[in-house]
């Protein structure tokens, strides 16, 4: 549910971040539960319970969806399970398409800031996947936080020169991705950036560049770094 709940937020803050209003967003769902596990049931209400709270809170509909809880295999082996777990996607609409933010880099001498919630736990990121590292807790999202974030995200995406979401590999992907995309380099700040926050997901927040001169102006909600 916590994943439900990182999942769904990011994908709103995504929109946001382009330029659609949270009242243009829709949802389609896809559950995943392996049927045949002792706890099946009790995963899928949970998540059901999860989405239906989100919907609510954020007033974004889920249109279609499907329920895919024929997870569990017997094989020779044993029977193997999927784990329990939601696919969301978005949709949004925008009276003019030009009007949408960029992700690619845009100047040379531009910030390049990390804003949104910061959620650095490993879990289920890339990094912990390839280096193997042990599990720990996956960070919670207070709502009436991040319900916050986005109207001041909505509010002040005019200063962004461009935006993207951090996505799986993190800021270090990002970085390497507008590099290529963009022909800029980007230089790291060692002291906000050490090595395992640039492979951390910070699956609600964005990377935004702007002008230095509009870095004060950014509103501590929006959790710049």
């Amino acid at each position: 549910t916590r994943a439900l709940r990182q999942l769904c937020c990011g994908l709103l803050g995504r929109l946001v971040l382009a330029g659609v209003d949270l009242g243009d967003v829709c949802l389609c769902d896809n559950f995943y539960t392996p049927h045949l596990a002792e706890h099946a049931d009790a995963w899928l209400v949970a998540m059901v319970d999860e989405l239906a709270g989100l919907v609510r809170h954020f007033g974004t509909p889920v249109i279609s969806g499907k329920d895919s809880s024929a997870g569990s295999t017997p094989t020779e082996a044993g029977v193997v399970h999927v784990p329990p777990a939601v696919f969301l996607s978005a949709l949004g609409k925008v009276p003019d398409h030009t009007l949408l933010l960029a992700e690619q880099w845009t100047r040379p001498g531009n910030l390049l800031v990390q804003i949104g919630p910061p959620t650095p736990s490993p879990v289920g990121t890339a990094a912990a996947r390839a280096l193997d590292l042990p599990g720990t807790r996956l960070d919670d999202i207070d709502l009436d936080g991040y319900h916050d974030y986005l109207r001041l995200l909505a509010t002040g995406r005019h200063r962004f020169a461009s935006g993207t979401h951090p996505g799986p590999g993190g800021l270090a992907a990002r970085l390497l991705h507008g590099a290529l995309a963009s022909g800029l380099g980007a230089d790291l700040n060692p002291t906000a950036h050490h090595l395992p926050a640039l492979f951390a997901e910070h699956r609600c927040g964005a990377l935004i560049e702007l002008p230095p001169a509009d870095l004060e102006a950014l509103p501590a909600g929006l959790h710049p770094v």
